[in-house]
């Protein structure tokens, strides 16, 4: 947890105030309307912005007002995308007074240097100062991946429960939490950073290594729960629908908590705890276990949460009769 007097990382951890995500929201519309997002704005790796990379952002974004959210959730790419439309807008847009915030007053490019200061303040995600993540770095980096899926599960259940929701979408969510929360990200938690942290006199029961541990026995129980309700649900079960919404509402609830526990408790004591060597030999021995699951395996899921938030958050189309619904894919 930030310590007293860490003012700027509190912030970036901390949801973003209603009236910060106006000024994020509004410079996007902004940017949409009056600059040149397709192909015309430059991120800071050189790549160029496109209409529908801002517009799936700015969707995703006005979707938190209803859930809040912190920039430090953001994937990497989004935070570049905010900060090269922000001094763009800064830069070469006439913004001040264009647009209103929902204080009631207008937006200005003090507001987006604002925005941008903490965009900059933001940790890398790929390289720390120059040198390759540590093992337990690359582990906070995936939460932001699982995040990322769990701040769907409300649109999911949404859809779930109005019969229009996307028959690539379950499947996908299942295979998600088995195969890359579970079985990857959980694996390395419990076969390496656990057992480093139990022999240097971390008791594996109670706070936090137990705990974390029957929450990932729950989860493992849940995603068994959801295969088998997404299963009868292919298969045109009336009852189906009820019981996937219910396990969508549990899995929120557990990772929401599960992660925040692990960022801000098991995670800095493991700074604290494990000296240098053994953190070395932690990050040497994370990397041959990523080896073993091949160079693709990590785009893949990449991939899969894209593909996720664009079949999630697209406006669903007239509901598909049950019986139609493709069933799951055991991976």
């Amino acid at each position: 947890m930030a310590k007293p007097g860490e003012g700027t990382q509190t912030e970036l951890v901390a949801p973003l105030s209603r009236e910060e995500l106006s000024v994020v929201t509004a410079n996007l519309r902004f940017a949409l309307e009056n600059c040149p997002v397709d192909g015309g704005v430059l991120t800071e790796d050189g790549s160029a912005s496109s209409e529908e990379s801002v517009r799936s952002l700015l969707k995703k974004l006005e979707a938190a007002k209803t859930r809040p959210i912190s920039l430090r959730d953001l994937p990497n790419g989004e935070v570049k995308l905010l900060k090269a439309i922000a001094e763009y807008a800064i830069k070469e847009c006439p913004i001040d007074g264009a647009m209103m915030l929902n204080s009631g007053r207008f937006i200005s490019k003090d507001d987006l240097r604002s925005l941008k200061q903490k965009l900059d303040a933001l940790p890398q995600t790929t390289t720390t100062a120059g040198r390759a993540l540590s093992a337990v770095e690359i582990l906070e980096q995936e939460h932001r991946l699982i995040l990322r899926v769990v701040n769907l599960l409300p649109t999911i259940r949404r859809n779930v429960d109005a019969g229009v929701v996307d028959e690539s979408v379950l499947p996908s969510v299942v295979d998600f939490f088995t195969a890359f929360t579970d079985g990857y990200h959980h694996a390395k938690e419990e076969g390496l950073l656990f057992p480093a942290l139990q022999l240097r006199g971390v008791s594996p029961r109670g706070c936090p290594v137990g705990t974390l541990k029957l929450e990932h026995q729950q989860g493992r129980s849940l995603m068994g729960t959801l295969k088998s309700a997404v299963e009868k649900y292919s298969e045109g079960d009336p009852g189906a629908a009820s019981a996937i919404s219910s396990v969508l509402k549990d899995a929120e609830d557990l990772y929401t908590t599960h992660i925040w526990r692990e960022d801000y408790l098991l995670f800095p004591m493991s700074g604290k705890v494990l000296p240098s060597s053994d953190q070395e030999e932690l990050t040497r021995d994370s990397a041959k276990v990523q080896s073993k699951f091949g160079s693709g395996f990590l785009e893949r899921y990449e991939l899969l949460v894209d593909k996720l938030e664009r079949s999630a958050n697209q406006t669903p189309g007239p509901a598909q009769p049950i019986g139609s619904r493709v069933p799951i894919v055991s991976s």
